[in-house]
């Protein structure tokens, strides 16, 4: 199982994926692109295997449409897992 969490600041996207037997961190400033960097981070190999996903941060929860588009982001990616936590 492993678990990836996204913080969406106001410079800068971070994201982490938890696995059972060890932890990966990448942050990436977003220039005003938040979604695109996300989609980019999220597209590299170290982060495709996710199950569960959690978002916070200045972007990531401020404004539910937010929430919906950076849920679209990750199921795009991710197209047959759940995002249940992004309901929130």
């Amino acid at each position: 199982m492993s678990c990836i969490g996204v913080n969406i600041g106001a410079q800068t996207v971070k994201i982490v994926v938890v696995r059972a037997n060890a932890a990966m961190a990448k942050v990436m400033a977003h220039r005003r692109r938040p979604l695109e960097v996300l989609q980019e981070l999220l597209a590299t190999p170290e982060f495709t295997d996710a199950e569960y996903f959690g978002v916070a941060g200045h972007l990531g929860h401020s404004r539910s449409w937010w929430r919906s588009s950076v849920r679209a982001v990750l199921l795009r990616n991710h197209p047959n897992k759940k995002c249940d936590s992004m309901n929130r």
